[in-house]
């Protein structure tokens, strides 16, 4: 459906003659990146309402997103991969980890750690977004903040939330620090 949409799009774009090769470019991946991520949420809301969590993953796609956007993170080669992937991020966050008996004062620590961490690591973007990405310092800096505002925020809601909300950033910041290594790895490669 959304490759519909994209041709459509493009198609008229291309047709007013306003847009250069490149421009329509950015087109192309803006479109597909909002309308796989729609697609994706949809998917997994289904999964995740038909497991009672529905309303979780819902307050955990604002937390995911907003830090995402700017930290970025790992970028799977494909659709199928990146859904996959997300499913086990969203799953460990809402399902599994809160089962592990730790004390939310060391989940809590630990992810402050993370504000670090994005400070050291972020962004991390696809090689498609890399192209089209400008002032890569403060996007740094939004992540750093916007983790910092989720970390307040989410301290004074009920544990049911707080718990899983923390381990997604905790996740989510785990999957940057990889990507940034995967990322540095393969540069080191081109090189060489």
């Amino acid at each position: 459906m959304s490759n519909l949409i994209i041709r459509r799009l493009l198609s008229r774009a291309a047709d007013t003659g306003n847009y250069s090769h490149d421009e329509l470019d950015m087109i192309r991946y803006s479109a597909q990146s909002i309308l796989g991520e729609i697609e994706k949420i949809l998917i997994l809301l289904i999964v995740f309402s038909l497991l009672g969590k529905g309303w979780i993953f819902i307050l955990l796609v604002f937390v995911l997103l907003s830090i995402r956007i700017n930290a970025g993170g790992y970028h799977s080669k494909t659709y199928f991969g990146c859904l996959l992937f997300t499913f086990f991020i969203f799953s460990f966050a809402i399902l599994l980890l809160p089962q592990i008996p730790v004390h939310q004062d060391l989940v809590y620590g630990i992810a402050w750690v993370c504000v670090v961490n994005t400070a050291i690591f972020a962004p991390v973007s696809s090689e498609q977004k890399e192209a089209f990405m400008k002032q890569p310092h403060k996007k740094k800096l939004l992540a750093c903040l916007i983790t910092v505002v989720w970390l307040i925020v989410i301290r004074f809601l009920d544990e049911s939330i707080m718990i899983p909300a923390i381990y997604l950033i905790i996740m989510q910041n785990l999957q940057l620090t990889i990507a940034y290594f995967i990322k540095k790895e393969e540069k080191i490669c081109q090189k060489v």
